[in-house]
């Protein structure tokens, strides 16, 4: 407060502005003390295990269209390994994104359904249970594969339930689908990299770092934005989005959601069949 011999002399208007910034400066105070400072790795765990289902969605529909590029297609039980571990796995894979980011929420899906090493593991274990002569090298059992076992339904069939044998409750393989066998000369076929994984995580992080602006916002009481304003930022977020990555897309992906408050509808932001152009539409 000001001391008493300054203050009379402030004229009225001034001392009045005076007693209006006193009573601005408790209503913050009190303010901060209602909202405390936001907590973001708190608040993006509270959002993975809110969002945990329709996450678990994009998981899926990112591995269904990663199959069709490679050679798991051809046994439906590749699919599935992959989509019950991370079923089961959710809350862990997700929680790893929403505290680490991720590069360590890549390493948990490692942990959880195995890696490259315990793939070549599980393929040496069934070609020893299969009675192959391992003496041969890597060149002549890859021209095997090639010749004999890919082209022949039933020898292919045996040589994979024996493969799923060794693996146990391991899909080692989903690190192939995601990166690709494009580096390995005697891989048979050869595939690109799908990214399924890595891309159903950057939709969720787009997700996690919008919803996490806007509350942060709301928590700290900044949220002095028209209705209006607010959309138009997420609309120039997704769009921006699009453009920066447009291969993590497909058309009639949503990549953010609009709730007007003025009318209580939803509106989606979505891939329309142009590639790269941006649609929107009421959410039904």
């Amino acid at each position: 407060m000001f001391d008493s011999k300054y203050y009379a002399t402030f004229s009225y208007k001034v001392r009045q502005l005076i007693a209006e910034l006193e009573q601005l400066k408790s209503q913050e105070a009190k303010k901060k003390y209602e909202f405390p400072e936001f907590d973001i790795i708190q608040y993006r765990v509270e959002r993975v295990k809110l969002m945990s289902s329709i996450y678990l969605e994009y998981f899926n529909d990112s591995l269904k269209e990663a199959a069709a590029i490679t050679e798991y297609s051809r046994n439906s039980r590749f699919l599935e390994n992959i989509s019950n571990i991370i079923a089961l796995f959710i809350s862990e894979i997700l929680n790893s994104l929403a505290t680490g980011g991720k590069i360590v929420a890549i390493e948990t899906m490692k942990e959880l359904a195995g890696d490259t090493r315990d793939f070549i593991h599980g393929v040496n274990v069934a070609r020893i249970n299969l009675g192959v002569d391992m003496s041969h090298s890597k060149e002549d059992r890859a021209a095997f594969w090639k010749k004999y076992v890919w082209p022949n339904d039933i020898i292919y069939d045996k040589t994979i339930q024996a493969r799923f044998g060794a693996w146990g409750e391991l899909a080692p393989y989903w690190e192939l689908i995601e990166n690709g066998n494009m580096g390995s000369t005697l891989a048979y076929p050869q595939f690109p990299a799908t990214n399924f994984f890595s891309n159903a995580l950057t939709k969720i992080e787009m997700d996690l770092a919008q919803m996490t602006g806007y509350q942060k916002e709301k928590r700290e009481g900044k949220e002095d934005k028209t209705t209006a304003q607010r959309e138009i930022e997420v609309i120039e977020a997704a769009q921006r989005q699009l453009l920066e990555h447009p291969e993590y897309y497909q058309p009639g992906d949503v990549l953010a959601r609009i709730n007007n408050i003025e009318s209580g509808r939803e509106y989606l932001l979505y891939v329309t069949q142009k590639r790269g152009e941006l649609g929107f539409k009421r959410n039904k």
